[in-house]
């Protein structure tokens, strides 16, 4: 999970997430590939047997491997992006293959792209909606942890918080979760509620 790679590449600071206290997931984001639209790669079925030139965030570069790997890809060379602003802007310019990163991201540089990037593919159980004619990687033949193929928007404590307050905060997530107000957010988000 990102959290794990965030751990180990020194992103979270002091905390350690193996003492953090979960209280929950509020949503969550799967991963989208784009290429620019002068790429090589058309289709996703264009990966197999090539090296691919992947734009990051240094969070998804597990993630990004993984997949390619598995959809047939001999090599993954990731680049890694302060953000996917400018990992997009390097696959629209040809600099990379590809950019690799959370749907709700990627969807906003798609639907602003004037056809200057594809969609590939999305991790995802299903095509989603609001690209309904992009598949999805396990339609590609890619079976992979749900670990890999997206990110969780988690809620957490710190550690050592007491029972009671637990039970407090779990409520208060419970309720927040459920309300119809912030699943619609969540949705014009492009998130997927949990």
């Amino acid at each position: 999970d990102t959290l794990a790679v965030a751990q180990v590449t020194g992103k979270m600071d002091k905390r350690d997430v193996r003492k953090m206290t979960w209280l929950g997931r509020a949503a969550e984001a799967p991963f989208m590939a784009l290429t620019g639209s002068g790429s090589p790669f058309k289709t996703a079925a264009d990966i197999k047997g090539k090296t691919v030139r992947v734009g990051v965030t240094a969070l998804e570069i597990i993630p990004a491997t993984a997949v390619l790997k598995a959809l047939g890809a001999t090599t993954v060379k990731t680049t890694v992006f302060d953000g996917a602003p400018e990992a997009t802007q390097a696959a629209m310019r040809g600099d990379l293959d590809m950019v690799f990163t959370t749907f709700p991201t990627l969807l906003k540089n798609l639907q602003g792209s004037d056809g200057k990037l594809v969609a590939l593919f999305v991790c995802s159980d299903q095509r989603r909606p609001e690209t309904p004619n992009v598949p999805t990687v396990k339609e590609l033949g890619a079976d992979l942890p749900p670990a890999l193929l997206g990110v969780d928007r988690l809620i957490a404590a710190p550690a050592g918080v007491p029972d009671d307050v637990l039970k407090i905060l779990d409520a208060a997530l419970q309720k927040a979760v459920r309300d119809p107000d912030f699943i619609a957010q969540m949705n014009k988000a492009n998130y997927l509620p949990k």
